[in-house]
């Protein structure tokens, strides 16, 4: 089963993205920040990662920095 970590810190839209992509037969782990999204990277890796942009402290843009890397390979999507 392909996994997405999504990244996202609004609750509402991370919520419905998740339920909807997990509708679709994926496995979804989200992540609330930037920060807790690496530490969910460190843990696991996944095919997919969809991060916000502009998030407080640590930002889609780290994200994007910390899984090129560090797990280059992982196709990831920054809105």
């Amino acid at each position: 089963q392909p996994s997405i970590l999504l990244i996202e810190d609004e609750a509402n839209l991370r919520h419905n993205l998740g339920v909807l992509l997990a509708g679709e037969g994926y496995r979804v782990v989200s992540a609330a920040d930037g920060a807790e999204g690496i530490c969910k990277l460190q843990e696991e890796p996944f095919d997919l990662v969809i991060t916000d942009v502009v998030m407080p402290e640590v930002d889609g843009f780290q994200v994007m920095e910390y899984l090129e890397e560090h797990s280059p390979d992982t196709v990831a999507v920054a809105r």
